[in-house]
């Protein structure tokens, strides 16, 4: 597999943001700020490379696993649309877009069962004409 400079870029900009938590594993729960202790899974995907590999312990069936979308350059859109494929379902959500060069679509674990799940990204032009923009790929065990 070859990585563009851009991956690489998203990749080790991932790889600092989680150092200011966990120096191992960016999938690892970090516990949110609330008094209401809930673990949230940071996971940061990349289009069109490997699965990620989400290790969630499903014993606390109040965690998140927080997907941030790295998005491919010059991709703006108002809104975004993400189908969630995988396991026995699928689900359809519209996503606003976030402050920078990254979307963040949460999802409860306790609503998605393990496997592997493919996330396909499209954007909603004025028209209201639905285009493509990226797919990502992740397991959640």
């Amino acid at each position: 597999m070859t990585l563009s400079w851009r991956s690489i870029v998203l990749i080790a900009a991932s790889v600092l943001a989680g150092a200011c938590g966990n120096q191992r594993d960016p999938a690892l729960p970090v516990k949110a700020a609330s008094s209401v202790k809930v673990p949230i899974y940071v996971v940061h995907l990349i289009p069109d490379v490997e699965p990620i590999v989400v290790d969630v312990d499903r014993s606390d069936t109040a965690a998140v696993v927080q997907l941030r979308l790295a998005l491919p350059a010059g991709t703006k859109f108002s809104t975004y649309r993400a189908e969630i494929k995988g396991g026995i379902a699928s689900t359809v959500m519209m996503v606003p877009p976030g402050g920078g060069e990254e979307l963040e679509i949460s999802l409860k674990t306790l609503q998605w069962r393990p496997g592997l799940y493919r996330l396909t990204l499209s954007g909603i032009a004025p028209g209201g004409a639905i285009r493509p923009v990226a797919e990502y790929r992740f397991r959640l065990t």
